[in-house]
């Protein structure tokens, strides 16, 4: 997928609590929030230095507003495709990160993640038709 095609996705502002950590599982998991987020990316803030290319491992409570599915813990691997000064505080580093994998932890709220995981089931994203106000 090219830039272009990354670009036409529908963005949404979207302030969704998430959590990261590098694929490595090395480093701290990081908590932030969306500034917005389409079907192919994630935009946020964080306070941390990252790289280009880097993996990630994202999991968000992804609400009903946006998906037209009931709330789910949606579990993702993305990679860093842009870094910048951040929009709403310039001595943040604004990271965009596309998609690569997504996977829905059926019936699984963020409150219920210290528990035993359902059976899970990959959804492409292609299929979720994402809902709201689009980002301008």
């Amino acid at each position: 997928m090219n830039l272009s095609d990354r670009r036409a996705a529908t963005r949404f502002n979207a302030a969704i609590p998430l959590r990261f950590q590098t694929s490595n599982l090395k480093g701290p998991e990081e908590a932030v929030q969306s500034i917005n987020i389409s079907k192919t990316g994630i935009y946020f803030e964080s306070d941390a230095v990252h790289q280009m290319g880097t993996e990630l491992h994202i999991k968000l409570e992804m609400p009903e507003e946006i998906t037209g599915l009931p709330t789910e813990v949606w579990s993702c691997i993305g990679h860093i495709v842009r870094l910048q000064s951040g929009v709403y505080n310039a001595d943040r580093l604004g990271v965009a990160v596309c998609i690569d994998f997504f996977e829905a932890l059926k019936g699984m709220t963020a409150t219920e993640t210290g528990k035993k995981a359902p059976p899970r089931e990959e959804v492409d994203l292609a299929d979720i038709a994402f809902h709201g106000s689009r980002k301008h």
